[in-house]
């Protein structure tokens, strides 16, 4: 096993612990390192890093290899460091994403920062009071993106 395979493992496998250490790093070296990662490391890696670093750490990358990892990213978690960007760069970045996608992100980026319009997820479940347990299981199967944290 190569030390690149056993750090994109560990990116993967404890996405919070390596953003830790990567910010540690100038945003630059972080940038080469989250290029070099697959998928979803990178975008694991990167949704785990504070916003302010990820919103330096993303101009550091091409054009392309940002606009897949913010693709591949929750909009929440990429609306969090977007919204740091300097207009053009954050136009720019939206631009290059996929129509709903992009409605996602611009819908939760018409709030302020580190408000609770801003950290809220566009995208949640919701079931009727007299909806059976079979009926609500059946509705979360078909949805599996969303994630359930209450019952």
């Amino acid at each position: 096993m190569t030390e690149i395979h056993l750090a994109n493992l560990f990116a993967r496998e404890r996405p919070a612990e390596a953003a830790r250490i990567l910010e540690e790093f100038d945003t630059a070296d972080i940038a080469d390192v989250i290029d070099q990662m697959p998928g979803g490391a990178s975008v694991a890696a990167m949704a785990h890093l504070n916003p302010d670093v990820a919103a330096q750490v993303i101009q550091h990358m091409e054009a392309d290899a940002a606009n897949q990892v913010v693709a591949a990213m929750d909009p929440v978690a990429a609306a969090r460091f977007i919204g740091r960007l300097n207009t053009e760069s954050a136009d720019q970045l939206l631009a290059g994403q996929a129509a709903p996608h992009r409605r996602d992100l611009t819908g939760l980026l018409t709030h302020e920062q580190d408000t609770a319009g801003s950290l809220m997820d566009p995208h949640v479940s919701h079931f009727r009071v007299d909806e059976t347990v079979s009926q609500a299981m059946e509705q979360i199967r078909r949805h599996p993106e969303r994630h359930v944290t209450h019952l």
